[in-house]
């Protein structure tokens, strides 16, 4: 009985062997059939899309936010660009339209964070403050941006101004003994 159960799974082998050699024979490059192609994309639906906009800027500009909250709530959405785009070779920094526009998806991750259509959005591409000023970003370090809003008189650097220096992050230096 062992010795038929041996003879049947070399038989079985030696088939499968040359099978194998005999595929192999044939799959040169020019007999090859190329690979099939899908007939259409995956639908649009299984694909993972980024947000479109951070719906946190939904409370820009309306009347039961204050101006002070205005400010957090852009200093928010400066912080959840650092932590999703991580690159802090373009953290944001330079003016006010060249940052939106890392927040409008021209970023390495390709993330958007605002849409081009958004109402705190001005007709140059700028985020501006209740008052239709646009604020101003100061980057203090790659992880910190101080935010201003030139307030109610629409005039930066006035006693009115509105200003968001997050705190930093870094423990204080430690003194050494004399």
């Amino acid at each position: 009985m062992n010795r038929l159960f041996l003879s049947l799974v070399l038989l079985l082998l030696v088939v499968v062997l040359v099978l194998l050699l005999a595929r192999t024979r044939d799959t040169s490059p020019a007999t090859r059939s190329p690979l099939p192609v899908p007939s259409s994309p995956a639908p649009r639906s299984s694909l993972p899309v980024p947000p479109s906009h951070d719906p946190a800027l939904d409370r820009l500009h309306q009347p039961d936010v204050t101006p002070e909250a205005e400010l957090l709530l852009v200093h928010g959405l400066l912080e959840r660009y650092r932590m999703f785009v991580k690159d802090h070779a373009a953290a944001p920094a330079g003016s006010n339209a060249e940052l939106v526009r890392r927040l409008q998806g021209r970023n390495r991750a390709n993330l958007a964070f605002i849409p081009a259509t958004h109402p705190a959005l001005n007709e140059s591409g700028e985020l501006i403050d209740r008052w239709g000023t646009p604020y101003v970003f100061h980057a203090l370090s790659s992880t910190r941006t101080e935010i201003r809003s030139a307030g109610p008189d629409r005039r930066l650097w006035t006693d009115d101004d509105l200003l968001h220096t997050p705190p930093s992050t870094h423990p204080l230096p430690i003194e050494r003994p004399r």
